[in-house]
């Protein structure tokens, strides 16, 4: 249901974003921030122990193209990357220990904004996304390395200023999270979902 969903809403941003231009306009947009990985928990089912990693802060890359309709309503289709460190590992409440290792998410999404004052140089907006990201985890210390294709969403929230006609500079908050991906660790496991915070900063270029 979730696939399903995801290629019901991507065609439908595609269609929009090669509207006629009479109805609005169309632009490319760029992103980069941090990222805040919250601690992610694997459930060992060979050993029952809970093992829960935690993630230095991160680095965000978005690229994207969209169509402003000029009435507040904004899509866009969005390529983006994100990649945290490991910081620590906790097995069932043992003593942290370090390891060296990361997770990545590679995403296409397709993203509807809705801006609150879009005629004005200061305006607010919120907007939602889904599609799906690639997630690959690397533990480098113990030679653990797996990626998965996972449905994924985001929620926006932020402010824009519009530098002149054509450029507008943004900052936004967003969070995203994913349906629970299946690595192949070399033991049976279960994974809870992968979820972020975002601090980004943007440019928007209007043709």
């Amino acid at each position: 249901m979730k696939n399903g969903l995801v290629f019901l809403f991507v065609p439908m941003v595609l269609v929009c974003l090669f509207c006629a231009e009479s109805f609005g306009q169309p632009y490319v947009s760029g992103n980069i921030g941090v990222v805040f990985l919250e601690d992610y928990d694997l459930f060992d089912r060979e050993f029952n122990e809970r093992v829960v990693f935690s993630f230095d802060p991160g680095f965000g890359l978005a690229a994207a193209v969209g169509y402003d309709f000029l009435n507040g309503i904004r899509t866009e289709l969005e390529i983006g990357y994100k990649m945290n460190d490991v910081d620590k590992i906790r097995v069932s409440g043992s003593p942290s220990a370090g390891f060296k290792g990361d997770m990545s998410a590679f995403t296409v999404m397709g993203n509807v904004f809705y801006d609150f004052l879009p005629n004005e140089k200061v305006s607010p907006f919120l907007g939602a996304g889904i599609g799906f990201a690639n997630l690959d985890f690397d533990i480098s210390d113990i030679n653990v390395s797996d990626d998965d294709n996972v449905f994924a969403y985001q929620l926006m929230a932020g402010i824009a200023y519009a530098l002149n006609h054509n450029l507008i500079l943004d900052v936004q908050y967003r969070f995203f999270g994913t349906e629970k991906p299946s690595f192949n660790l070399g033991f049976p496991a279960s994974f809870d979902e992968y979820k972020t915070h975002n601090i980004l900063f943007g440019l928007r270029y209007a043709f």
